[in-house]
């Protein structure tokens, strides 16, 4: 049997290319570090850090950090 559950309704989505915009770019020949800031519900700003590595020719995400004011927290 189906449980009914209640609805739910949030912001956007967090990695929308029209919110997102590039902040910086580091990388060598298999690794990439990319960080963005992403504006939000009431104008509040996010920073992500996108860790890629190359594999067979094609990046990869290895990681998704978002970075505050305390620290970086993995959210991938």
């Amino acid at each position: 049997a189906v449980v009914p559950q209640a609805i739910s309704f949030g912001d956007s989505a967090m990695h929308d290319p029209d919110r997102e915009s590039l902040e910086s770019v580091a990388m060598d020949e298999l690794n990439a570090t990319v960080r963005t800031q992403y504006v939000g519900m009431f104008n509040i700003m996010t920073n992500y850090e996108y860790r890629l590595v190359k594999e067979s020719n094609e990046w990869r995400i290895s990681s998704l950090l978002l970075i505050d004011e305390d620290g970086a927290y993995e959210c991938l």
